[in-house]
């Protein structure tokens, strides 16, 4: 099994060898796994920004928790 790095970075490489076996019916694989990659990283930042966005307001929650529970003892 090809490695999604190596095909990310070497392309053609990929597309010669497949050429050279003899199983031109596979190009196309090649050129849809480079997109579904590229669709499954820009996927994989959005989540990760989400997440990080999460965490972020989660926090401001507890604080807010925490000045109004010092606000309630005076």
């Amino acid at each position: 099994m090809i490695d999604i790095k190596f095909i990310r970075e070497n392309p053609e490489l990929v597309k010669d060898n497949i050429k050279k076996k003899g199983q031109d019916e596979k190009l196309p694989l090649v050129d849809k796994i480079h997109e579904l990659d590229k669709q499954w990283r820009a996927a994989r930042v959005e989540a990760d920004n989400l997440r990080a966005e999460r965490n972020k307001i989660s926090e401001q929650i507890n604080q807010a928790k925490k000045e109004k529970s010092l606000l309630m003892l005076f």
